[in-house]
């Protein structure tokens, strides 16, 4: 399981002395970071779409379970970014 992580992040954004307090910078993050970055760019978008322009077929899961409470669903299949969301991923995305 833990070498399945290091396989999927991408590079080692994690700077010295970050810590699970602060936050870590996980594969899984990473993918939700890419799926929110995605809708600030585009709008409400429906799930499958994002999967498909994302690249991650999981996207649809990433959004339905929304972990980190980055993501609303204003309507049946449509996501877009919450409040929560559009404070955070900009801390995330430097």
């Amino acid at each position: 399981m833990l070498l399945g992580e290091f396989v999927r992040r991408v590079g080692d954004p994690n700077l010295g002395g970050a810590s699970v307090r602060n936050g870590i910078m996980t594969a899984y993050r990473q993918r939700a970071l890419e799926i929110a970055l995605f809708l600030q760019a585009n709008g409400p978008t429906k799930a499958s779409q994002v999967a498909t322009e994302a690249g991650d077929p999981k996207a649809r899961d990433i959004l339905y379970r929304d972990v980190y409470g980055w993501f609303d669903r204003p309507s049946n299949g449509i996501y877009k970014l919450s409040p929560r969301g559009m404070q955070e991923v900009p801390l995330w995305a430097v």
